[in-house]
């Protein structure tokens, strides 16, 4: 497995910069957050500088392999909005093309809300089966990730949405944090998730929905060592992703540096502690 760091911690940080601070302090891979007004989103990078940091991540040992569109609602009501949308996906894999990228993963949390579930999920469906199509057209995957207090916050509704899509470019990015704030053991997410996940994101929480808070990883009790057996037992090989929240660079004082190393080193103590097989 790798240990990727996701730059979304990092929304003022130009590219170069994160790409020299992530490789020295000893990730192996990216997640490239190509949300509107990051340093990565696509209409913030021409031709050159895209070439520059295609360029910049390989000589740093980087593997980007996944791009992550947040802040682009998936289920999106309004059919003009939506279709806009869409071409801001394409317009994302169009970046993963010129970076070298082979079949990208392009990963969103859905939208919505929980309890409206029942009268929702067709046009959730829907919506989903279209970024999913899209990713096909490009030559790549859509993972959808469930979040907390979300129209697919638990495994169940994400396994019912793969089942309703019926596509095979439609995967799952893997984030326990959002079923631990809801209760849901580690394994059993693992076991119903795991053969479907391209991508797994880590962060630890305190409290319980809707009383939470969203912490770097290692600040909360999860035992990281133990996570990590658990997927590698179930069959996953892919990156183990930092993903910091809003709730924690949002917050005053933050340090984007600091914080990317302490993730790192629980990852890295974990990977040693599991007797995992990094690459």
């Amino acid at each position: 497995m790798r240990i990727a760091y996701g730059n979304y911690g990092m929304p003022d940080t130009p590219y170069a910069a994160m790409l020299r601070q992530v490789a020295a302090i000893g990730y192996d891979g990216l997640e490239l957050c190509v949300a509107p007004g990051y340093p990565t989103a696509p209409d913030r990078l021409n031709a050159a500088q895209r070439m520059d940091l295609r360029q910049r991540a390989h000589d740093h040992g980087l593997e980007i392999d996944t791009l992550l569109a947040a802040k682009i609602s998936v289920f999106e009501a309004d059919a003009e909005t939506h279709a806009g949308h869409l071409e801001q996906a394409r317009y994302i894999f169009a970046l993963a093309a010129d970076l070298g990228l082979e079949r990208p993963a392009l990963t969103s949390t859905l939208g919505g809300r929980t309890d409206d579930w029942a009268r929702s999920r067709a046009l959730l469906a829907d919506r989903v089966g279209d970024w999913a199509t899209v990713a096909a057209e490009e030559g790549g995957i859509f993972a959808c990730e469930a979040h907390v207090g979300g129209l697919a916050h638990a495994p169940d509704r994400v396994l019912w949405l793969l089942e309703a899509v019926n596509l095979p470019s439609l995967k799952v990015n893997f984030d326990y944090s959002h079923f631990e704030l809801i209760g849901i053991p580690l394994a059993q997410a693992i076991d119903q998730l795991s053969a479907h996940a391209v991508g797994v994101h880590v962060k630890d929480t305190q409290g319980r929905y809707p009383e939470f808070r969203f912490l770097l990883p290692g600040e909360g009790d999860l035992d990281y060592a133990a996570y990590l057996r658990q997927l590698t037992s179930a069959g996953y090989e892919g990156s183990i992703t930092v993903e910091i929240s809003g709730q924690v660079f949002g917050a005053a004082g933050y340090d984007p540096l600091a914080a990317a190393a302490f993730s790192y080193r629980t990852l890295s103590d974990a990977v040693v502690a599991a007797e995992a097989m990094r690459r």
